[in-house]
């Protein structure tokens, strides 16, 4: 997709974050850095949007190794300020109950 750029790799997945992730990541600097929090409240809000991208990542990767496990190709999760988005190249040929 236009404006991401690939972070990793694994298992055959890349994993891409969109360029939007630095505009939440000023976002949370400037909400969490106000006037009684200064830098150190800054530095808590960027490192909470990297924990929160962090498990938005671990959950899409799950959701793509079970789809390979089942034999649907996964192409490439994007990871957006919303949420992730793990693109399959095709449809899973069995249900796991």
């Amino acid at each position: 997709m236009k404006w991401s750029v690939r972070i990793a790799r694994v298992s055959g997945i890349d994993v891409r974050l969109h360029a939007s992730f630095a505009f939440a990541v000023a976002y949370f600097a400037v909400g969490f850095g106000g006037p009684p929090n200064g830098l150190r409240g800054a530095a808590f809000g960027v490192l909470l949007l990297c924990a929160l991208f962090a498990c938005l990542t671990l959950h899409e990767l799950g959701h793509s190794l079970v789809a390979q496990r089942l034999g649907v190709g996964v192409s490439e999760i994007l990871l957006l300020p919303i949420g992730g988005v793990a693109r399959l190249t095709s449809e899973p040929k069995k249900t796991v109950a």
